[in-house]
Formats: structure tokens, C-alpha cells, sequence
């Protein structure tokens, strides 16, 4: 903002009054809801963890009984039951390595400008970004990959539904944490 017009003190310290003024009403406005939010969690947040304790039953009563019953899901291994997606699925494929220092001397080798991505600084190999690697690369620097075991899965049909409440569980928990 430039003007050619000439500004004496006396403008400027009347606008800075002007700012100081606002933001001490922004202050209040967000003190205000700020007062209402916490409101609005104490009166909802009991109910939310009672639903979430209930939920978390029940989802550890039908994996338990996913698994009792593994015999059930050889084909297909996941049905649609009252929107929710359950039976097995193939786990995460597990990497591991017998010493750690190998496969950081071997990826400083063979892949010397990714080391700052695949090697945490205490000089340890990190896993999440080694998994992207190609198996031919992992061998190479001595990484071996094992498939991922069955494991029970237990999932929402309706994504939308699941998201928002993701959402809005995580955001309570992080105003139960404040």
C-alpha cells in the first residue's frame, strides 16, 4: 500500500488504535467460542466415550468371532453383513533384517541419495520407507520381505459415513487432550 500523501504520527498511532481495538474484539469473540465449545464437549463428550467404549465391545466381540470361526471364510474370505465388510484379508508384508548396520552401510552403497529418506539418524534402517522399495532393490541391500499373515478385517461399507466419524473421534480426542 503506498499513497504519495504524507503521514504524520499522529494517523499512525490512531490506526494502530484502531488494530488494537479489533484485535482485543477478536480476542473476546474467540474467548467466547472458545467458552461455548467447551460447553458444547462437556455436555456431549460422556456420551461419546459411552458409545465408543460400546462400539469397541462389540467390534472385539465379532473379531474374536472372525477368528473362532476362520473356517467359515475360505471362499470368499470377506463377506457384506449388515454394512460392515468382515472376514480375512492378507496382512501387510513384514521386512525384516538381521543387523541393522548391513543394510545402512548397503544402502549408503547402492542407494546413497535416498539415505536421508530410508535411514533414521541414529543410523537405523526405517521400515515405512524401505517398504516402497522394489523387492530386487530390498534384496540388494539385504532387506528381506515376508508376506504379511491373515488377519481379520473388519470394515465399513459406507467410506462417507466411516470418515466423518473418524473425523469427528479423532477431533474429540484431541479436545479431551487439551
Amino acid at each position: 500500500m503506498t499513497s504519495n500523501a504524507a503521514i504524520d504520527m499522529k494517523t499512525i498511532e490512531k490506526l494502530a488504535g484502531r488494530l488494537s481495538e479489533r484485535r482485543a474484539a477478536l480476542a473476546d469473540a474467540v474467548k467466547a467460542a472458545q467458552a461455548e465449545i467447551d460447553g458444547v464437549r462437556a455436555r456431549v463428550l460422556p456420551g461419546l466415550r459411552e458409545h465408543i467404549a460400546a462400539a469397541a465391545k462389540a467390534e472385539a466381540k465379532l473379531r474374536q468371532a472372525i477368528i473362532d470361526g476362520a473356517d467359515q471364510f475360505h471362499s470368499p474370505r470377506t463377506r457384506i453383513m449388515h454394512g460392515l465388510r468382515v472376514g480375512w484379508r492378507k496382512g501387510r508384508p513384514v521386512l525384516t533384517f538381521s543387523d541393522p548396520d548391513a543394510v545402512v552401510a548397503l544402502i549408503d552403497k547402492h542407494l546413497g541419495g535416498q539415505a536421508p529418506a530410508l535411514v533414521k539418524e541414529t543410523r537405523k534402517p526405517v521400515k515405512s520407507a524401505l517398504a516402497k522399495l522394489d523387492p530386487r532393490t530390498l534384496k540388494k541391500i539385504g532387506v528381506r520381505v515376508s508376506d504379511g499373515v491373515d488377519e481379520p478385517v473388519i470394515e465399513p461399507t459406507d467410506g462417507e459415513i466411516e470418515r466423518m466419524t473418524k473425523a469427528l473421534l479423532a477431533s474429540m480426542n484431541d479436545m479431551a487432550q487439551a
